[in-house]
């Protein structure tokens, strides 16, 4: 299931990321382009709380297929820990199985 808005707000938000990494590299920065020195907000303030908001919206959309009678298993948790950019050598499978010497 996709959610066209979060998909627009997502395509607007990675547009503010790369608007305000190039204005990192100019000589002249528009002022709401600049993070703000402690008390204020500016545009370059909002990217990641947005870009948060926006995983944990996906998430609960990806996870809502999960029910009660239905749990995850080892796999499940194994592909959501590779996207999560988890190392192979400490993924949950590997955690949870235990090595017999012959």
């Amino acid at each position: 299931m996709r959610l066209t808005s979060l998909d627009v707000f997502r395509g607007i938000t990675i547009a503010g990321m790369i608007l305000v990494n190039i204005a990192g590299v100019a000589d002249k920065v528009y002022p709401f382009l600049e993070h703000a020195d402690w008390n204020g907000c500016t545009l370059a303030d909002l990217v990641f709380p947005f870009f948060l908001f926006i995983v944990g919206v996906a998430m609960s959309f990806s996870l809502s297929k999960y029910t009660k009678a239905n749990r995850p298993t080892i796999t499940h948790l194994n592909r959501i820990q590779g996207r999560a950019g988890c190392p192979s050598h400490k993924r949950a499978s590997e955690k949870l199985t235990v090595k017999l010497d012959a």
